[in-house]
């Protein structure tokens, strides 16, 4: 599995934040490690420097939480979208032809019932 700590994990990495916070060595222990991600050094230090709103080299509990708020918020939706292998521009388009195809199979519903349907 990927991107999923396992618990004992959680429970390390939460006692290291109580304390002073987790270092870019845990954080790249968990990311690699733990969570299974495979991202290069350079794609690991934008992603704790992202976490590391303060710029000390540490990420406490307040950061830790935002940072992952953020990481969900942008990072996810766009693994997802390069795993599909579609580019964000292409969303509206996706879209577009799903919802056609929603319209073209309730008017397809509609005329069904409308043609059962004794008068």
């Amino acid at each position: 599995e990927n991107g999923i700590l396992p618990p004992s994990g959680v429970i390390k990495l939460m006692m290291s934040l109580q304390r002073t916070g987790i270092g870019y060595d845990t954080f790249a222990d968990m990311i690699l490690k733990d969570m299974r991600f495979a991202v290069n050094d350079s794609q690991l230090r934008v992603l704790f420097n992202m976490v590391d709103l303060s710029g000390n080299g540490s990420i406490s509990k307040a950061e830790f939480i935002q940072g992952f708020y953020t990481l969900m918020r942008q990072l996810v939706p766009n693994i997802i979208l390069h795993s599909l292998s579609v580019l964000p521009e292409q969303i509206a388009s996706h879209i577009l032809k799903a919802l056609m195809f929603l319209l073209l199979l309730f008017a397809f519903l509609f005329v069904s019932m409308d043609a059962l349907t004794p008068s």
